[in-house]
């Protein structure tokens, strides 16, 4: 469904996408499951949330701006965003009972976060580096592998480590992976342990298969 000038469009019960084109429209998929495509990469626009609806700027074309309802998708050059997790972002952790240590596998992709914690807060930066490992779960198609270093800066209690879940619409079993964390600087390890890990269990939502949930905790850094 396609149109140049200031329009209302209106979708069915159908799965539709949606194109406003040029003019500020307002785009209402009704029921299915609908996409509201654009031209160019996510970044060529503003993406806000007002309400329950979501409100398209583009910055670098004539597409105007377009407010959406009742949309489940945003399909972008480069990516596409499910509307549910812009209605309902995923919230970063302070504590361990905000930590998501089952995340639904959803459509599309999104964060989980892994929460590192230190007991006491310290005068000096703390850091540790951080990588990935497969489980059942492997990297490029189920997770984005990632490593780096991490860092509670002095004073501070904790820092969140961020991992991209790959969506899909694809049935398969529930699968885990790994955050291993090692080379503490800046505060120590417990006594003999060289790294400290957590696991993550990516729910399938296509399926709903219950998983079990594995959670490994070290001492002097508690990760979650």
């Amino acid at each position: 469904m396609t149109n140049e000038t200031n329009d209302s469009i209106l979708g069915n019960h159908l799965n539709n996408e949606f194109t406003g084109n040029a003019g500020n429209d307002s785009l209402d998929g009704a029921e299915g499951s609908d996409i509201a495509l654009y031209k160019s990469i996510q970044s060529d626009y503003k993406i806000e949330v007002i309400e329950s609806t979501i409100q398209i700027t583009s910055l670098n074309s004539n597409e105007g701006i377009d407010t959406l309802s009742n949309i489940e998708y945003l399909q972008f050059s480069d990516t596409t965003i499910e509307i549910a997790s812009l209605l309902n972002p995923t919230t970063i952790p302070t504590t361990p009972a905000e930590v998501d240590i089952t995340p639904a596998e959803g459509d599309s992709n999104h964060i989980n976060y892994f929460l590192l914690q230190i007991s006491g807060a310290l005068s000096i930066d703390a850091s540790v580096n951080f990588q990935t490992q497969d489980g059942t779960a492997k990297a490029g198609e189920d997770y984005i592998a990632t490593s780096g270093t991490s860092t509670i800066l002095a004073g501070e209690l904790s820092t969140v480590i961020g991992v991209e879940i790959i969506g899909d619409q694809i049935s398969e079993q529930d699968e885990t992976f790994f955050l291993a964390i090692t080379n503490p600087q800046g505060g120590i390890f417990p006594t003999g342990m060289t790294e400290v890990i957590a696991s993550r269990t990516i729910i399938d939502d296509d399926l709903n298969i219950s998983a079990n949930n594995i959670q490994i905790i070290g001492i002097n850094h508690d990760l979650y």
